[in-house]
């Protein structure tokens, strides 16, 4: 299975298998079967869902079968999507993993996730989850490369100088959301405490894939009410 990156949500998968070539016509029939069954499943969230195989004419190096049940079972089992919701907001995501790339070349077994949280507890209590999965079938853990949360403060005096600039702009309420994501803001708040911040861009489509995409139409929006703030916004929010 394979993202591009980390934060890249995976969007196919492929993987060698070997068996006698004598259940080449039971293995076709197992696709086709799986195949019907996985369409059916996901019709409503993955409509062009595909299963399809090649027979392959190359010697690769195997797992034993009982390495194989241990792999699939780890990879089932690890956290994948959402791992916590917040309980002070109701609806936000608050602690997520991301099964982003799983690589296994000639008995190299490589695994990359993203965990994201706004509670720092939360996000090492999945941590320690996914080690306790993978140090079970004698794998090494690491942890690099991750930014603290980003606790959501809807009393911000910034959100209330921003409000009313957009009311200004365009004579009508804005819509404030808590979101899931992992944000610049995390890494400077984790430096500057008592820094009051909010975020605001363009309408993102397809986020995290290779079909991402921004709306030209809102980037425009964004660029005249970032304009405003900038002229509105006082020197230091009381």
């Amino acid at each position: 299975m394979e993202g591009g990156l980390r934060n890249a949500i995976p969007r196919e998968s492929s993987t060698v298998i070997s068996f006698s070539k004598h259940n080449i016509n039971l293995f076709e029939q197992i696709i086709k079967k799986n195949l019907q069954k996985y369409k059916t499943k996901f019709k409503g969230t993955d409509s062009n869902l595909n299963l399809e195989f090649q027979i392959l004419n190359d010697k690769n190096k195997q797992l034993s079968y009982k390495e194989s049940v241990e792999l699939i079972d780890a990879i089932n089992n690890c956290p994948n999507g959402v791992f916590e919701m917040s309980k002070s907001i109701d609806g936000l995501v608050e602690t997520s993993n991301n099964l982003a790339k799983i690589k296994l070349i000639e008995g190299k077994l490589k695994i990359m996730c993203l965990t994201r949280s706004s509670s720092e507890v939360s996000k090492a209590k999945l941590s320690k989850v996914i080690s306790n999965i993978f140090q079970d079938i004698s794998c090494d853990c690491t942890f690099s490369g991750g930014y603290p949360g980003w606790e959501p403060n809807i009393s911000s005096k910034t959100l209330k100088e921003v409000k009313d600039s957009y009311i200004k702009l365009f004579s009508s309420e804005p819509k404030v959301n808590v979101i899931h994501a992992g944000l610049e803001c995390g890494i400077i708040g984790s430096h500057y405490p008592d820094m009051d911040m909010i975020s605001f861009g363009p309408t993102i489509l397809g986020a995290h894939s290779p079909d991402e995409k921004a709306s030209i139409s809102s980037t425009q929006k964004f660029w005249s009410f970032f304009t405003e703030v900038l002229a509105n916004i006082p020197q230091k929010v009381d």
